[in-house]
């Protein structure tokens, strides 16, 4: 897989059907350019971290959402 796809996969996994759209907008955390623009500057690992960060937060989040399901349940004396 070249940078370019892995970035380009990573960006899917990570944003879903917006992907396309983060990739080819300006970034303040970028210096307001595109993710693309670093691609095409050798930027990748910038790019790349920054993909990694929002996955590690949407992870987060995901297990907050589970655990406050499981609270829940077990409050109204059901299993999870």
């Amino acid at each position: 897989m070249t940078p370019s796809a892995h970035i380009f996969a990573l960006a899917h996994n990570v944003l879903g059907n917006k992907a396309q759209t983060w990739l080819h907008t300006p970034q303040e955390q970028f210096g307001w350019a595109s993710p693309q623009e670093l691609l095409s500057t050798g930027g990748k690992r910038n790019v790349e971290r920054v993909l990694n960060h929002l996955q590690g937060l949407s992870t987060a989040a995901a297990v907050k959402r589970t655990q406050a399901a499981q609270e829940a349940a077990q409050e109204q004396g059901g299993l999870f």
